[in-house]
């Protein structure tokens, strides 16, 4: 049921044009060497109607992760692992069924890592452009766009989770993570 697919970058995106082809629409961020994703999803703000899923192009998952995130109920629900390592992932803090808080490093108890997806339903659309629209107003290029899901969440929008609790997913960092992903593949998964 996805038709439409917006590919945002700037690094190599001539070679992303040429294996991906005609098959999805492009946005060019000039400034990608200088700012961070809130800049790029800035930059796609026109494709932002509906309901749209939000992801980082580095992660791998299963089909069926994608398929529960469209049936999830809330407004805003932000894909998390209960799996997490110190060291690496975006944490988050939950209180009951929804996000409280999304960092780096978070103190207190952390309930998982962020898996790199969001669903942003229409009727919370034009809440996310408002506050998008209000971080480039204020010059906050150097933030992630997973920031406008706190800031929204501190303002009181109800941002929910769905966990990912036996679905393989994987965020492709380093080469050893490329190799682990190469691997799951060549044992034939989908």
């Amino acid at each position: 049921g996805i038709n439409d697919i917006v590919v945002v970058g700037g690094y190599y995106m001539e070679k992303i044009k040429k294996v991906l082809g005609n098959s999805v629409k492009y946005v060019f961020n000039p400034s990608y060497e200088t700012t961070d994703s809130i800049v790029s999803l800035w930059s796609a703000r026109e494709f932002l109607k509906g309901n749209v899923i939000i992801m980082n192009s580095d992660i791998l998952f299963e089909a069926a992760i994608l398929r529960d995130l469209m049936r999830k109920g809330s407004k805003i629900c932000v894909l998390v692992s209960p799996k997490w390592s110190p060291e690496k992932g975006y944490k988050v803090a939950v209180k009951g069924n929804l996000i409280v808080d999304m960092a780096m490093k978070l103190d207190g108890d952390i309930f998982g890592e962020y898996a790199g997806m969001v669903i942003v339903r229409s009727e919370a659309i034009n809440k996310l452009k408002r506050v998008l629209d209000r971080c480039i107003i204020d010059k906050r290029f150097d933030q992630w766009f997973e920031n406008l899901f706190v800031e929204m969440a501190l303002a009181g929008e109800k941002v929910g989770y769905l966990t990912i609790k036996d679905k393989w997913w994987m965020e492709v960092d380093t080469l050893k993570e490329l190799e682990e992903v190469r691997s799951h593949f060549k044992k034939g998964a989908v």
